[in-house]
């Protein structure tokens, strides 16, 4: 964690007080110094897609004393080690993953002109012209090296408050997860994220954090998640899943194009919902019925039943909705770090051996009211 005290930079003027997509609220635009804002980074061990291959976990925290994202613009650069392989630059391999200062060439780097660190991860929100974006990076990055399959990891209700109701701005689907992965081995060192925020047509100032990569153990793969609709709740689901010894905290996120939901709240008939345990063992996890997107004050299915899409399209054949889930798991206080619970300008984002490891399963797909029936 480093906390800015640049006294040479009392004078700068710079965009703030915008939460850059990841509180879903936008308030009235501000002027701040840098020197009062708090810049945390961790790394750790990604266990990617139910154990297939292990990569690196990176968690980021800039934030104003009242805990909003720092900036609306910034781009970033993470600086491993010298055997740490990075994006490609002119047919190899640098040590560093990238990204572009508005006015270069976009296509040139990873995270590309898009791409910058705000109060909870870095994700593709920069605020280029009048354009305000609130999303998040397909995970792992990286992911052509090993033919990995990617997911979005948005967190939604009931963990999360829901953001699909017309309160929140459209394009909103959900909250940042505070970690980005990559798909490249984890090396052993010094791993250094710095930030270039314009403050003007031509000025920038520079500020960064390090941290260590001190163990390359990773975090048991994720057990099987079993889900089922639940009988006595149309539209809710029951999952059952095991947590490994080591995770703290595992969410479970549900992904949806809900055949049924209104299509003028969101612009888009996605959502995500996620449900968190932090006991470890055999359990059983429930979504409740009714957070599906809204249309005024009508209440829709979580998940849209077969009886939901046949009146929504007069098929009598639909089926429910084809759904994915997925989990992820971690040995550091993730969820205290997030917004909107998180007031904090430096929540802590590592666990007790001082870096943020994550597991990710792979995604299955659903259709509700057919999955198979959970074993006793």
């Amino acid at each position: 964690m480093i906390k800015f005290r640049l006294a040479a930079l009392a004078s700068c003027v710079l965009l703030a007080a915008c939460t850059s997509g990841q509180v879903g609220v936008q308030p009235a635009t501000t002027v701040f110094n840098p020197a009062d804002n708090t810049l945390q980074f961790a790394v750790g061990i990604a266990t990617l897609q139910g154990g297939a291959v292990t990569g690196l976990n990176t968690v980021e925290t800039f934030r104003q004393t009242n805990g909003l994202s720092g900036v609306l613009v910034d781009t970033p650069k993470i600086t491993g080690p010298y055997n740490f392989l990075g994006e490609t630059v002119n047919g190899g391999e640098a040590n560093y993953i990238s990204g572009t200062p508005l006015g270069g060439d976009c296509t040139a780097t990873t995270f590309g002109c898009s791409g910058g660190a705000f109060g909870y991860g870095i994700a593709p929100d920069n605020l280029i012209g009048s354009t305000q974006v609130y999303a998040q990076y397909f995970q792992p990055l990286f992911h052509d090296r090993n033919g990995l399959n990617t997911l979005l990891y948005y967190g939604g209700p009931p963990a999360w408050p829901q953001v699909t109701d017309g309160t929140y701005p459209v394009g909103f689907i959900g909250y940042s997860p505070g970690f980005l992965t990559f798909d490249t081995p984890p090396v052993l060192g010094s791993y250094n994220l710095s930030l270039r925020i314009p403050t003007g047509l031509q000025g920038h100032v520079d500020v960064s954090a390090t941290a260590t990569l001190h163990s390359l153990t990773a975090l048991q793969a994720l057990g099987p998640l079993a889900p089922f609709a639940d009988p006595a709740n149309p539209g809710g689901l029951k999952i059952d899943l095991t947590v490994p010894a080591g995770v703290v905290e595992e969410w479970v996120f549900v992904a949806d194009f809900g055949q049924c939901y209104p299509q003028t709240t969101l612009g888009t008939s996605q959502a995500f919902f996620t449900v968190r345990t932090t006991q470890v063992g055999p359990q059983e996890l429930t979504i409740p019925p009714n957070l599906g997107p809204r249309a005024g004050s009508t209440l829709t299915h979580t998940i849209c039943t077969a009886a939901d899409n046949q009146a929504a399209s007069g098929n009598p054949n639909a089926t429910g909705d084809n759904y994915s889930i997925y989990a992820v798991g971690f040995d550091y206080p993730a969820y205290a770090a997030a917004y909107p619970l998180s007031k904090s300008d430096a929540p802590p984002i590592t666990g007790p051996n001082g870096q943020a490891d994550v597991t990710l399963s792979s995604a299955q797909s659903f259709t509700y009211g057919t999955e198979p029936t959970p074993g006793p």
